[in-house]
Order: C-alpha cells, then sequence, then structure tokens
C-alpha cells in the first residue's frame, strides 16, 4: 500500500514569472463592488415646442342679408316668448359683421387639454343662446332653463348615440354629453320645436365662433401657410388660406360673398 503525504508549499519556492497567470486564475482582476461603472445615458429630453402664432381673423358678409324666418307662437305662451318670434338666418352686425361662424385649422392636430371651454347654452325666451357653439369632442356642454316654462334637449349627430333631457324647472342646469368623434351636433326642444342650436366638436383645440362684430381668435395654431375652414349653418362653408407667422399674429380680413 502506498501512503501519500500532503506538503505544504513554502512561499518562498512559489515561483511567478511575469505575463505568466497562476492556474486557474483570472489574467484581469475583478471590478472592486461597488465601484463606479460607465455613466449612464442621458435621458431625452422634451422635444422642442411646435411652431405656433395666433390668428386673429374677421369675417365680413357681403351681399343682401338673408331675411329672418318668422316663427307664430302660441298663444298661451305670448307672455313668455312674445307675440312672434324672428330667427335670423344670418346674423349681420355693424360694418357687416357675420357672427355665428365656425372658424377653425383644417387637418390640425393638438392635446384636446388646450381647446377653449364652450360657454353655456341658455333656453331664454323660447330660444337657445347662443345658437352656434364650437367646443373639443367627448367633452360635455353646460345647458340652463332660463324660462319658467318646460324645455327639454334632444340632439342629433351622425356618430353618437342621441339624447333627451327635460327641463322643467326654472334655473335648471343640465350636462350633455357632445359627439366622441368631430361632427355637428344639432340642438332643439320638442315642447317649442322652433328652438334650434348646433355644437361642432373637433380632435384639436385650434377653432373658435365669430362674434357680434364678426371677430374671432384662435391661440397657438400651427405656423406656416395654413387652411382656415369656415362654417356657418345657414350659410354653408366657406375656406381661405392665412400664412401664420411664428410666434406673431395673422389677421386676415375674410369676405363671405351672399349666394
Amino acid at each position: 500500500m502506498i501512503h501519500l503525504r500532503s506538503r505544504r508549499l513554502d512561499p518562498l519556492l512559489v515561483l511567478v514569472l511575469p505575463g505568466i497567470p497562476l492556474l486557474g486564475c483570472p489574467d484581469r482582476a475583478p471590478p472592486v463592488s461597488g465601484a463606479p461603472g460607465p455613466a449612464p445615458a442621458p435621458a431625452p429630453g422634451p422635444p422642442p415646442p411646435a411652431r405656433q402664432g395666433s390668428i386673429e381673423g374677421s369675417i365680413r358678409f357681403l351681399g343682401p342679408v338673408p331675411p329672418p324666418l318668422k316663427v307664430s307662437i302660441p298663444a298661451d305662451l305670448a307672455r313668455f316668448c312674445g307675440q312672434a318670434l324672428e330667427q335670423p338666418q344670418a346674423v349681420v352686425g355693424e360694418g357687416g359683421g357675420l357672427s355665428e361662424v365656425v372658424a377653425w385649422v383644417a387637418g390640425a392636430r393638438g392635446p384636446l387639454s388646450a381647446a377653449p371651454a364652450p360657454p353655456p347654452l341658455d333656453q331664454r325666451g323660447c330660444a337657445f343662446h347662443p345658437r352656434v357653439v364650437a367646443a373639443a369632442e367627448g367633452g360635455q356642454l353646460t345647458v340652463i332653463n332660463s324660462d319658467p316654462l318646460l324645455h327639454n334637449v334632444r340632439t342629433a349627430s351622425p356618430t353618437d348615440r342621441p339624447a333627451n333631457v327635460a327641463m322643467p324647472i326654472t334655473g335648471m342646469k343640465v350636462q350633455i354629453p357632445l359627439a366622441a368623434t368631430p361632427a355637428v351636433v344639432r340642438l332643439t326642444c320638442d315642447v317649442h320645436p322652433w328652438m334650434v342650436a348646433h355644437v361642432r366638436t373637433f380632435d384639436h383645440p385650434y377653432f373658435a365662433v365669430s362674434g357680434a362684430d364678426g371677430r374671432f381668435a384662435i391661440r397657438g395654431a400651427p405656423a406656416g401657410k395654413q387652411v382656415l375652414q369656415l362654417w356657418h349653418p345657414s350659410l354653408g362653408e366657406h375656406q381661405v388660406e392665412v400664412e401664420v407667422p411664428e410666434g406673431g399674429v395673422a389677421r386676415p380680413q375674410i369676405d363671405w360673398p351672399a349666394r
């Protein structure tokens, strides 16, 4: 039987040759735990802001103003609504300013959070005030009944299911859901069928409605050459090209010819 006896190597007898690693040892020392590694790549910053400007335009109606439509009021409503009610086909102010025109930048894209809030729609004197509203898609419209009469609000849209809400109390307020896609929503009152209003909804914030003097303003519009689309519930559509200066204001003077 052969007995093997272990021997400890004398540290002085261990020969280390330069350039030749010891058996089983890596040729490079592992990184020390906690030592700083390579710097991470910087996170991408926010995208540069889009080029923007503003549009402050005015719309002038050219030609004879269409005569208003006259509505006969039932005798029991005369003390609330008057003997007769006139519904103008076009509201033209001093100097020809055309109101109730919806203006928007065609083909624009932008955050709906920047869209102007629509004004409340008031049922007053057996009519809607205002008769034309612009709003962001998918929002809500506040409707108020200021008459001591029973009203209701019925909506009709080519894209959404209709809504019908009764408003029997003076001062009552309701929230009407608006179309979830760009559309024209028609609002009526079944009790008083001559009451009509229109709400046009958009998938961007670059829209406005002209006031009594025919003026409108669109803030933060995309800069560059743009197509300004115009719509009126009785007069139809019209469009013009406008150059929006970056950081500046375009002031188009728009003539709307009578048809």
